[in-house]
């Protein structure tokens, strides 16, 4: 097999010498074209580098871009370009180029990732390479460190906008809940770990106050009610009085003013009195007036009681409203503290977004891109790359001149094979 592959070799080799003159020719014409045309035809070009590094900042969160793409605009800005035609025609630099003719002149091109990276003009005239890359890096820097320093003021006054308005909402928030608390006497009182637990001390003390009250009302029915059942069997006991004229026994008269001195006593300071109709001199009642004072008596009391339901049913009335209505105020009171929290936070974090800003957005003070080198008039040209481009075009040839031979020895081939 290392035979076969040998022999193959050397067959190739044979065709290569065989038509060396049209694989020579090839190589020479194609070189001799390239020298031509790089030696007197294509423009001569010089370039001016200025090389830029960018100052360090907090990753994340910057005010100059990460990736050069972002300063490609920048470089070719209206303004930028316009400026620099200006000054280089006050100069004297050049005085005849438009911004389209400039644009094409001067790219950007990274050298480590976007911390260096360089400013790169070409044109025939070395002298007006390097000035005009050196006033473009100027402008270019100047623009670079106004639109950062307003990038940073601009996200800044963001930040105080949103301060802003989380201030007004939590004043807003603070502002119901404070009057939420006046009208329901809300207390605010610690408990052992500081925090602060509000309660609607107003609505509970009335519903405590109002059942209390129903009880005691509750309580002073019960009484008169007993005292009516005292009375009403006494007056079932003793019918015979209604009619009598003689004296009453003085038993019965401490029995009826007891009865009197223990209602007077269930309603203390309220005003109850109850009429009993006696004279001045009470002991010397007859058996008929302590029955009919017994009477009268008991029809007060039925009146007390039929009050007293009637208040109680209002106080329960007020009562059920309130417990049904304190549930909705805790609610409130509850939405109303979230409220306030809420906004509390809001405002924490927009306070702790404006410190990370100036920290990470802070205005810088000088420009964010510094020029590392500046361009200097270069001797030799960048443009055309006479040897590259002879080399290149005699290995072209090369392989055309390859091409031919071949395909001759094909063509030869075909036309043995033929015969």
């Amino acid at each position: 097999m290392a035979e076969r592959e040998t022999r193959e070799a050397f067959g190739y080799f044979d065709i290569v010498w065989r038509h060396k003159r049209v694989v020579l020719g090839c190589l020479l014409a194609a070189g001799i074209a390239s020298a031509i045309v790089s030696f007197f035809f294509l423009p001569t070009l010089y370039r001016g580098t200025v090389t830029f590094v960018t100052k360090p900042v907090t990753y994340g969160q910057r005010v100059i871009p990460d990736y050069i793409e972002a300063y490609v605009p920048l470089l070719q800005d209206e303004k930028v370009v316009a400026e620099v035609i200006k000054q280089t025609r006050e100069q004297g630099i050049v005085t005849d180029i438009s911004p389209s003719q400039l644009r094409q002149m001067g790219h950007l091109e990274e050298v480590q990732e976007v911390t260096v990276f360089e400013l790169r003009v070409e044109c025939s005239d070395p002298n007006v390479a390097a000035s005009l890359a050196n006033i473009w890096a100027d402008l270019f820097v100047a623009e670079a460190g106004r639109q950062a320093r307003e990038s940073a003021l601009k996200v800044e006054q963001g930040v105080g906008d949103e301060i802003k308005l989380a201030q007004e909402k939590l004043k807003r928030a603070q502002e119901e809940l404070n009057q939420f608390c006046a009208l329901h006497y809300v207390r605010e009182p610690e408990n052992n770990f500081g925090t602060v637990i509000r309660t609607l001390t107003l609505e509970r003390r009335t519903i405590e106050s109002l059942a209390n009250e129903l009880e005691e009302m509750s309580t002073r029915a019960r009484m008169v009610g007993l005292l009516r059942q005292e009375l009403e069997s006494f007056l079932a006991t003793h019918e015979d009085y209604a009619g009598s004229n003689e004296k009453a026994p003085f038993d019965d008269l401490l029995f009826l003013e007891s009865v009197y001195t223990r209602y007077v006593s269930i309603f203390g300071q309220t005003g109850q009195t109850v009429n009993m109709g006696l004279p001045a001199r009470y002991a010397d009642l007859s058996k008929s007036e302590l029955f009919q004072a017994a009477q009268r008596m008991v029809s007060r009391f039925a009146t007390t009681i039929k009050l007293l339901e009637a208040d109680r049913e209002k106080v329960r009335g007020e009562l059920g409203a309130l417990q049904k209505q304190l549930p909705i105020n805790e609610a409130k009171l509850q939405e109303l503290s979230r409220a306030v929290n809420d906004a509390a936070v809001e405002l924490q974090y927009a306070n702790a977004r404006l410190s990370k800003v100036k920290e990470n957005y802070a205005v810088p003070s000088t420009d964010p891109i510094a020029i590392e080198s500046r361009a200097f008039v270069s001797p030799l040209p960048v443009a055309p790359k006479k040897s590259v481009n002879i080399i290149i075009a005699s290995a072209l040839g090369l392989v055309v001149g390859l091409g031919i031979a071949f395909l001759a020895e094909l063509a030869d081939h075909a036309r043995r094979f033929a015969r």
